[in-house]
């Protein structure tokens, strides 16, 4: 009897929040309304879909490809100083990797935006508004994303290892590349996809950082349905959930779901 009230529960848990998700799928189908159920089936809003939300779709795509790229080799770098390093400070340093996490990034996108102000008026610089400036603005709460999913498993890697390499003769890089990195290998992946889907869908930050050519899909998708709400909204939203779930499954298949959670391996 319990097991069958729990999995009530459990279904009503998992409807409540999938159901939203199926309406955008089925409601990308109407003809012309969003009606739901869609009155007439029909591809015509995937058609439509404006370039505007494709150029926006491939901004996105390379900030969040080059702010993880940046932010990984940190993240990776602050892991080990933290759980590995000894040295004044390192409680400060723990603190500071956790504190993207719990400012609300409207807070962090204000800031960078003022700060990117000041600084092209003092320095010249150009980044309000521009490509770079954004991508420095996701790799700064990016880079928590990776060293937090590094640190746990770091934590559970016996050091003997590393100093066996040492004693052996081995130096740092080969130490690190033959045997610290396989053994975070889930943790990095976790972390990785983490950053990436995290970037990927910003919109607080990139609403304040992200201007003109640059402005990425959610700021794009956010300034449409504004003005007019169609199904090509839900075209589109579609499209980017068949693509997440392509790339769950493909890390997935490749490096395991212990991995893609960025749980150790047992």
């Amino acid at each position: 009897m319990a097991r069958a009230i729990g999995f009530v529960f459990l279904t009503m848990v998992y409807g409540f929040l999938l159901a939203p998700l199926l309406y955008i799928v089925f409601g990308s189908f109407n003809e012309a309304t969003l009606a739901f159920p869609p009155r007439a089936w029909s591809l015509h809003s995937y058609a439509a879909i404006p370039t505007e939300f494709l150029d926006a779709l491939l901004v996105s795509l390379i900030v969040a490809v080059a702010s993880t790229c940046l932010a990984t080799p940190l993240g990776v770098s602050a892991a080990l100083g933290v759980v590995r390093g000894r040295f004044a400070g390192g409680d400060l340093v723990n603190s500071f990797l956790l504190s993207p996490l719990l400012f609300p990034m409207l807070v962090l996108g204000a800031s960078l935006y003022r700060l990117y102000y000041e600084a092209d008026q003092i320095l010249g610089t150009a980044l309000s508004g521009s490509l770079i400036g954004l991508i420095l603005g996701h790799t700064s709460f990016c880079i928590p994303y990776v060293a937090r999913s590094l640190m746990p498993v770091l934590m559970q890697m016996p050091a003997s290892l590393e100093e066996a390499a040492y004693d052996l003769g081995a130096d740092r890089w080969f130490t690190f590349t033959r045997v610290t990195l396989p053994l975070i290998r889930t943790g990095l992946v976790g972390g990785v996809a983490f950053a990436f889907l995290t970037s990927f869908d910003n919109f607080p930050m990139s609403l304040f950082l992200a201007e003109g050519e640059n402005a990425t899909l959610p700021v794009v998708m956010f300034q449409f349905i504004e003005f007019d709400l169609t199904p090509v909204i839900l075209s589109m939203s579609t499209l980017v959930i068949l693509g997440s779930i392509a790339a769950m499954f493909v890390v997935e298949k490749a490096v395991g779901m212990a991995a893609l959670l960025g749980l150790p391996e047992h």
